[in-house]
């Protein structure tokens, strides 16, 4: 009988909610399909899904995924990694959060991405806001806003019998009950103009991929893009991961590493390149025509290339992984635990470290962790260009720092793919580098780290990267407010400290506070005399501890 109130629920999800297990993030400059368990940028057949410009049929990249490596207390190495095949004999991530019974009613529904536009959600803001504050009809929200796994969503507990008792997908608590109710306001917190998440795990299989041991490591992702006039901007699909540590016990060494093939083009015909300075890793193209391959148009005489770079962490390693040369054992593709993790350290697979000059093994040069780290533009500094390489397919990985992921904590690790089209020379980057900058430093200037809460699993607003700085506590005084209100902020160290006035639909409206907080309380008054009456929030940002306050203008 249970088996039968399952696959009842998840028929009714289909039918109720269009359930999907993959989405298209076409809001710019960019089409990209979005899989869950761990799968970015190519379809099931095996083709690209990622296509740049939107509506052509040239692509920068085939594929994409996460690769996670950690420490047990008993010694186990712990990994968990996906490249581009068929699943489920290449899977180590699976869908949905962490739970003892991946057989009860509706956890099939986690097996979908969940898209969200930013039109709908100013859409669904006017609704409320011409509603009186009257709770909204199920019947004229929209099924993205309806359907969104954030905490005790009542409509997916009368509709598929989900509780979801955890925090999951951020959203914006208009009337502070803890509880995700879109009838009376509430709307998903997103960054960009539109939006995916989705949940997945590496705990609840066999890792089939590379047979390594789960690090129980639960994760929240979140691809998003702007439509934008700003051509690096446009050209530019970020993405947000939260890892929580949902094992037994501490990890020790917890390292994530961004894996992608970049195929310019024609895939055959490229090359790879790094710079750690601006915690990027890229692929470019290596002659002068770009030819058509398959189904794919080359880029012909025009020059394109793809870059990865880190926007909250710094890059620790990063290197191609050599597929396409074949025959030599330090080349060969890594895929198990012990290639997998010396991949992450930036050493060659049979645990050589890489040197300076040539392709980077057995030389004289110094040691890195960084191969073909020169500007290719430059005939001097080392990069595939200045070696001559064999042009390929250069599969590549950028890590960051290994630090320790305590039981029921997490770390959040931002990142963008930027990618450039334009008529420049062969092996001049610069341009992908000007894109670079720009995406970082929007990213900065508009405080997309904050994009969402980031809580560990008892709902405890934490630090997200290292800092021994402690989540901070908040009050609001007077709420609702006339013309002043003071938010007291507590906090045990020092520390950058950021507050911004919204409205309603998460509109910027005046930068309150930029300030290096003081050890102990933290009283800032606001003048509110300029602020029309209605429902505003205040986005706190300490170190990289975020609240959102929501209060009331009279």
């Amino acid at each position: 009988m249970r088996n039968i109130i399952t696959l009842l629920s998840v028929l009714f999800a289909h039918i109720l909610f269009g359930q999907q297990d993959s989405a298209w993030l076409d809001i710019n400059n960019v089409k990209a399909v979005i899989f869950n368990e761990n799968k970015l940028f190519s379809q099931k057949n095996y083709t690209t899904g990622f296509y740049f410009p939107k509506g052509s049929n040239q692509s920068t990249i085939f594929h994409a995924s996460i690769w996670l490596k950690a420490f047990k207390s008993n010694g186990d190495t712990c990994v968990a990694a996906h490249r581009a095949g068929t699943l489920p004999d290449n899977q180590d991530f699976f869908f949905g959060p962490i739970t003892n019974n991946t057989q009860q009613q509706g956890f099939d529904f986690f097996r979908q991405v969940f898209p969200i536009r930013r039109s709908t959600i100013n859409a669904h803001i006017a609704q409320w806001n011409n509603s009186n504050g009257q709770p909204l009809s199920e019947s004229i929200i929209n099924s993205d806003i309806l359907k969104y796994p954030a905490k005790w969503n009542p409509f997916l507990k009368s509709k598929l019998g989900i509780d979801i008792t955890q925090n999951m997908a951020p959203f914006v608590d208009v009337d502070l009950d803890g509880i995700y109710n879109p009838n009376k306001g509430d709307f998903p917190d997103m960054c960009g103009d539109m939006a995916v998440y989705w949940v997945m795990n590496d705990a609840h299989f066999p890792h089939t991929g590379t047979g390594g041991k789960s690090l129980g490591v639960e994760i929240h992702a979140v691809a998003y893009a702007f439509e934008s006039s700003d051509s690096a901007i446009a050209n530019t699909v970020f993405f947000s991961y939260n890892f929580i540590n949902k094992s037994n016990e501490d990890l020790l060494n917890f390292q994530m590493a961004q894996f992608a093939d970049f195929d310019i083009g024609n895939a055959a015909d490229d090359y790879f390149g790094c710079d750690s300075a601006m915690n990027m890793f890229y692929g470019y193209q290596a002659d002068a025509f770009d030819e058509n391959v398959n189904s794919i148009t080359g880029y012909g005489s025009l020059k394109a290339s793809a870059a990865c770079v880190f926007l909250n962490e710094e890059i620790y390693a990063a290197r191609h992984l050599s597929a396409y040369i074949s025959g030599i054992p330090e080349h060969q593709f890594p895929f198990d635990t012990k290639n997998v993790y010396q991949s992450m350290q930036g050493n060659w697979v049979d645990g050589t470290p890489t040197t300076i000059g040539g392709y980077g093994y057995g030389g004289n040069g110094d040691i890195t962790k960084f191969l073909y780290s020169g500007n290719p533009s430059d005939n001097q500094q080392w990069s595939e260009c200045s070696e001559a390489e064999a042009k390929g397919d250069p599969r590549s990985i950028g890590s960051i720092a290994p630090r320790t992921l305590p039981k029921d904590s997490s770390i959040k690790v931002d990142l963008a793919f930027v990618s450039v089209l334009d008529n420049g020379l062969l092996c001049n980057i610069d341009s992908q580098k000007q894109y670079v900058q720009t995406v970082a430093a929007y990213y900065q200037a508009n405080n997309l780290l904050s994009c969402h809460t980031v809580k560990n699993s008892s709902g405890t607003v934490i630090i997200a990267s290292i800092s021994d700085v402690t989540a901070s506590t908040f009050t609001l005084h007077p709420n609702p407010a006339t013309t002043r209100q003071t938010i007291t902020i507590y906090t045990q160290h020092e520390t950058p400290l950021q507050i911004s006035l919204l409205d309603i639909a998460g509109r910027s409206v005046k930068q309150i506070h930029n300030a290096q907080s003081i050890s102990g309380a933290n009283a800032i008054t606001t003048d509110l005399s300029d602020v029309t009456s209605g429902i505003y929030f205040y986005r706190i940002l300490a170190g990289t501890s975020v609240k959102h306050l929501r209060f009331v203008k009279q």
